[in-house]
């Protein structure tokens, strides 16, 4: 299939659309004290502070800034054996896997809200690939121009698959699966939107992102841009405490809760090969993937099912003298269950991914499965929790035949505010 560039004057339509509601923001001022001389002091004392459960929140006596600060760190074990034979240890792992500084809230005007995320892990940073240290995560601005309507410009999370827009702080197991890996948007620069609306009981939200491409603090290579679209909806309601953006049901929800969602995303002329993460490519390719979930909650009982497929027109890329890179294009299989109690959560997850004809053959696109078993052992629910995995990785060549498995341990503590 093939994937069209995104034509100059669409995308300057979309961006005149999207930017022309932001003049409100250029007539915000400085507001002048009051003459009377109580209110006077009361807006000059120092702002108020509050240490709670999410974090670290200053306000300002007026009101009009609130912002909330939370640290968290990560510290990841990671063991995989030769073979499941052979249990000695191919591989050790073992460093902190997050540390993240987040500051996040209301500024000036409660319509105006910012996000900003730092990392200081060199594996959260996406070091390897990029040669560079990415300490932005998220640096964006939104304005709300109703209480269902806002916009965004910076740097953030597309409006991807549901497992990658949940927090990896919000995570049942170490480490998302091998689909999302394999097939997710991540974060990018551009402009973000997003609608929510409600029918009766059910709930229904619209996102769409217009962003360079290129992934988080990268320039632009090329004249392509990426287009990303999600549509969520909840036929039975809002989940307890926004539990649709959280892994298990750590509320033990009353009533049954669904959600159903499905992203679709173009990136034309990318530069790496996953679009916004991976290596570079030794030539640009435009590729789209489609996303479908669906998530269901109730008495402690949670069920998560992702399916992701991803095509391009040619997918690999040559360079004479070197190793060939590509776009994994192919699909991907999700299915989580887990059972809260007692601050106990057992979870057993199955992932698949496939490559498609286009990329058999080439180094690493082969057929994997990973079936993994876990525990989490919950203190403050996801801000303070110890987790173990035991994973069966199996890889299988589709032209060869070729069939590699070996087993994975994990242990993750996550420590946070």
């Amino acid at each position: 299939m093939s994937v069209r560039s995104c034509h100059p004057w669409f995308c300057v339509i979309t961006l005149s659309l999207l930017l022309v509601p932001v003049q409100p923001l250029l007539a915000l001022q400085a507001r002048p004290l009051p003459q009377d001389s109580a209110l006077a002091r009361a807006n000059t004392a120092p702002p108020a502070i509050a240490v709670g459960s999410r974090g670290i929140t200053f306000s300002s006596p007026d009101g009009g800034t609130k912002l909330t600060l939370r640290a968290r760190m990560q510290n990841l074990a990671e063991i995989s054996t030769v073979s499941t034979s052979d249990l000695g240890a191919d591989d050790i792992f073992m460093a902190p896997r997050r540390v993240r500084l987040r500051l996040d809230g209301n500024v000036v005007d409660p319509r105006l809200s910012i996000k900003l995320q730092l990392s200081f892990s060199r594996r959260d940073q996406d070091f390897d690939d990029t040669q560079a240290a990415n300490v932005v995560r998220d640096a964006v601005a939104y304005w709300r121009f109703t209480p269902s309507f806002q916009v965004g410009f910076g740097q953030t999370k597309l409006p991807g698959n549901r497992q990658r827009v949940v927090s990896s702080g919000d995570l049942q197991f170490a480490e998302r699966s091998i689909v999302n890996n394999r097939f997710t948007y991540d974060r990018d620069q551009g402009i973000f939107a997003r609608f929510d609306g409600q029918i009766g009981r059910a709930l229904m939200n619209v996102q769409y992102a217009l962003s360079l491409g290129e992934g988080r603090n990268q320039p632009s290579q090329g004249a392509g841009l990426a287009n990303t679209a999600r549509v969520e909806f909840l036929p039975l309601g809002a989940f307890t405490e926004g539990g649709d953006y959280f892994e298990g049901d750590l509320m033990r929800e009353p009533s049954p809760k669904l959600s159903f969602g499905a992203s679709y995303g173009t990136n034309s002329r990318a530069a790496r090969t996953g679009g916004q993460l991976g290596r570079e490519l030794w030539s640009p390719v435009s590729f789209e993937t489609v996303y479908v979930d669906g998530l269901f909650k109730y008495r402690g009982f949670a069920a998560y099912s992702e399916f992701a497929s991803r095509s391009a027109d040619a997918p690999v890329t040559t360079r004479e003298g070197v190793a060939n890179r590509y776009v994994y294009t192919g699909t991907g299989r999700l299915l989580q269950v887990s059972y809260f109690l007692h601050n106990w959560e057992p979870a057993v997850r199955f992932a698949q991914t496939s490559p498609n004809r286009a990329i058999q053959g080439q180094i690493g696109a082969a057929v994997q499965q990973q079936n993994s078993v876990g525990i989490t052992r919950y203190f403050n629910r996801h801000r303070v929790r110890l987790q173990g995995e035991v994973a069966h990785n199996a890889t299988r060549d589709p032209l060869s035949g070729l069939r590699r498995s070996n087993f994975l341990f994990r242990f993750n503590s996550e420590v946070g505010i």
